[in-house]
């Protein structure tokens, strides 16, 4: 996984930024996913299945094109997010989460975190607080912290 991260991060791709500012993200790894970043032009695809496909050679593993979606800003024009699918060969997220979290989030963060700290403190309460070990407690309210502070 270094060498893919490697890879696209030294690409001729920009990924995205979050901030006139900001850095540029190129690509994010956790877990047995990857979420890559983009600009919603064909270039940047052919660039990104040529790294997958490189990967794929080098390490053994296959990308499971089946599992893997693609989320395109509403800003991108529908015949430049077709042409994209055809070319990394995957579908458009359908819904409007990823990992229960909304895949775009407006404007108003604080009524997205409320739900998610409303969520979070709904597991906390009734006989579902009986099932969590000391642990998953400790983690549920230091999520529930740092939300709280993020809202500040």
């Amino acid at each position: 996984m270094e060498g893919l991260s490697l890879r696209l991060k030294h690409s001729n791709r920009q990924g995205i930024s979050i901030s006139q500012r900001g850095p540029f993200i190129s690509h994010l790894l956790f877990a047995d996913d990857s979420i890559i970043f983009s600009k919603g032009s064909t270039d940047d695809a052919e660039m990104i299945k040529q790294i997958l496909q490189d990967y794929s050679m080098a390490s053994g593993q296959t990308i499971n094109y089946n599992k893997s979606l693609i989320v395109f800003s509403c800003n991108t024009p529908r015949t430049a997010s077709s042409d994209i699918s055809t070319i990394l060969q995957t579908g458009e997220m359908e819904g409007d989460k990823y990992l229960g979290l909304p895949s775009s989030i407006p404007r108003s963060k604080k009524q997205v975190f409320l739900q998610i700290q409303d969520h979070i403190k709904h597991k906390m309460t009734g006989w579902k607080e009986k099932l969590l070990s000391m642990g998953e407690k400790r983690c549920l309210l230091k999520q529930l912290l740092q939300l709280y502070q993020s809202m500040q």
